[in-house]
């Protein structure tokens, strides 16, 4: 089940939409850490996911797909949070369609 998960997450992380959501928001966009840490409580990226899942540090598959969710649920939570000055209304859009790309 592993094998098949990682080749999945390869090919998942390969999608050239998902280039924001590769890297921690701190290592993209360090100008805008503050206001995202404020908003986003728990931050997960993708790249994080696909090494956890090399090293085989996901218990279930259902933890796997928390995860994935929780980053495009994190990028509409910072997109459409009333406070955020910085906010990027497409975005939510993109994130939107990229949980459902994952969830297919």
């Amino acid at each position: 089940e592993y094998e098949n998960l990682e080749q999945l997450m390869n090919q998942f992380c390969r999608v050239p939409l998902l280039a924001e959501f590769s890297r921690p928001v701190a290592l993209l966009h360090p100008e805008l850490i503050t206001a995202y840490s404020k908003i986003v409580e728990h931050p997960v990226d993708l790249g994080h996911v696909c090494r956890k899942v090399r090293k085989r540090g996901y218990s279930s598959l259902r933890e796997v797909q928390l995860d994935v969710w929780r980053i495009f649920s994190n990028c509409v939570r910072y997109h459409s949070h009333p406070t955020n000055k910085e906010a990027v209304p497409s975005f939510v859009s993109i994130a939107l369609h990229l949980r459902n790309f994952f969830n297919a």
